[in-house]
């Protein structure tokens, strides 16, 4: 072999001892953080264990996760590892009750570990066997430069390039190494970006049955912080929702994905449960009250316009037999005889009172059935509005501080108004009190208050049906063509109180 080549092969042998050097060195901090991981699971399981079971170590042992549990009396240390027949294991000592203490020793290792260690013991062989053929190459080369001319330092190449070569190569390896830690850490915050942005609680829990993701949407759902639900049980943390604890709890061995639509604290939500293979379980929670609110608006206005098809063609109808009948009852009327004609004028008068009675209600109804044509939306001041319609009503209102503007039709929006607060002066009221929450952009709420006599909780449902009146001379179309306009202007109105002291209504306009 010539000296170049010899000396070429040195080179690549000093390169790969480096290498598998640096390479061996890696497998350090993984291992160590693996160890960290096992020893992080054994005190979540011991801990749990301990709440679970108490102290029956029997059902403790059933899992088979620990090597041994048992009870120690005396000592109440904290935890800490020791090692025993070269093999380490992690004893973990929770105080139980009197001076007994219980001792939980699980063996550390893994999967992980065991490659960690055989990928060691391969490159550590390597290493050696690469430095023994380093040297047999060092003296080969120097045995070439002996039997040739001499050995002269001169003719070897410049030392300083190799290092040079050399520590080119362990800067590359670093940045490659510090790149994956870089790109590890932005996968990270991206994925914390994607959850905190997502528009519906992100909960994930552990196989221990702990929360390990808890985003922000879930921190205000629930009124909850992250660092108090981290390592938290799922029902200490949504104490005040028991139907989606029960839901979950109801599903947690389900090996599908399940979703559900669960009412709970006046509201409606969507809970996704999505098994995670060996890792846990997602939940994902999202309040879809104000998407139902608009499936039954929308249905609502469907049924309207199914009803106006079939108003229209019974209105004819009934139309055309109430002139009939209107026209016989002016022939009923004798030419002679006072007392007969004015008895039987009274009789006739009645029978047509009736007849334009049912003519009226029945053109109410059709006005009623007709579809709402929403005008061109516009900004609306809605303290001048309401103060405008007070003052024409004549009773006195309490409006809020700031100047409050919505952008709907103008026309459609006082008719509301304006019914609202007669139909408050028509109760006994003299004071009517508006405030307004808008949330977050979603959609606007306003409340409106009254001091009149109330409505009875057994008909709160029942004021909303065409033709129901408690008045004499109602006709009961008042809160019913209310609702429909509302409904007509994408919002929605409610009976939230009512008593002995007044009524409030709210009204939401989604956006």
């Amino acid at each position: 072999m010539k000296k170049s080549n010899t000396l070429l092969l040195l080179v690549i042998q000093v390169a790969a001892v480096f290498i598998f050097s640096n390479i061996y060195t890696l497998f350090k901090p993984l291992e160590i953080k693996e160890i960290a991981a096992i020893k992080e699971k054994a005190n979540l399981t011991a801990e749990l264990a301990v709440l679970k079971y108490k102290s029956d170590i029997y059902r403790m042992k059933e899992p088979g996760y620990f090597e041994e549990i048992s009870f120690e009396a005396g000592t109440k240390n904290a935890k800490y590892s020791i090692k025993t027949d070269e093999t380490e294991t992690y004893v973990i000592k929770i105080p139980a009750s009197g001076n007994r203490t219980l001792v939980f020793r699980k063996p550390v290792n893994s999967l992980i570990l065991s490659l960690l260690g055989k990928l060691k013991k391969i490159f550590s062989t390597l290493s050696i066997v690469l430095g023994i053929f380093l040297i047999i190459t060092g003296f080969y080369l120097i045995f070439l430069f002996k039997k040739g001319k001499g050995f002269d330092m001169r003719d070897l190449p410049p030392l300083q390039d190799y290092l040079l070569k050399l520590k080119g190569s362990e800067m590359e390896l670093k940045d490659l190494v510090e790149k994956q830690q870089e790109s590890v850490l932005r996968q990270d915050e991206l994925n914390k970006s994607i959850i905190n942005n997502i528009n519906a609680a992100v909960i994930f829990l552990n196989p221990s049955g702990r929360i390990d993701i808890f985003n922000q949407v879930a921190e205000e759902l629930f009124s909850q912080s992250y660092a108090h639900a981290k390592n938290n049980e799922l029902s200490n943390i949504i104490l005040k929702f028991p139907e989606i604890t029960r839901f979950i709890k109801a599903n947690a061995d389900n090996a599908e994905n399940i979703s559900g639509e669960i009412e709970s604290a006046g509201k409606i939500y969507l809970v996704d449960l999505i098994p995670v293979e060996k890792t846990g379980k997602l939940i994902i929670i999202k309040d879809i009250t104000a998407e139902k609110n608009r499936e039954k608006i929308d249905r609502r206005n469907k049924n309207f316009i199914m009803l106006g098809e079939m108003t229209a063609f019974l209105a004819h109808e009934i139309r055309n037999s109430l002139g009939v009948i209107y026209g016989y009852t002016r022939t009923l009327i004798p030419e002679k005889g006072d007392i007969e004609k004015a008895k039987l004028a009274a009789k006739v008068d009645k029978v047509n009172k009736e007849i334009n009675f049912l003519s009226t209600m029945m053109e109410s109804f059709l006005n009623f059935s007709k579809p709402i044509k929403t005008e061109k939306k516009e900004e609306i001041d809605l303290r001048k509005l309401v103060k405008k319609i007070a003052t024409e009503k004549d009773i006195a209102v309490t409006l809020p501080a700031e100047n409050t503007h919505i952008e709907n039709d103008k026309t459609l929006v006082n008719s509301v108004f304006s019914n609202l607060v007669l139909n408050a002066k028509e109760a006994g009221a003299d004071r009517v009190e508006i405030k307004i929450i808008e949330y977050k952009n979603k959609h606007l709420e306003i409340l409106v208050t009254d001091n009149g006599k109330g409505i009875d909780n057994k008909i709160k449902e029942k004021i909303w049906y065409p033709f129901f009146t408690t008045k004499k001379k109602g006709t009961g179309m008042g809160l019913a063509i209310i609702r429909k306009i509302i409904n007509s202007l994408n919002g929605d109105i409610s009976l939230v109180e009512s008593g002995s002291r007044g009524a409030t209504f709210k009204i939401t306009f989604y956006k």
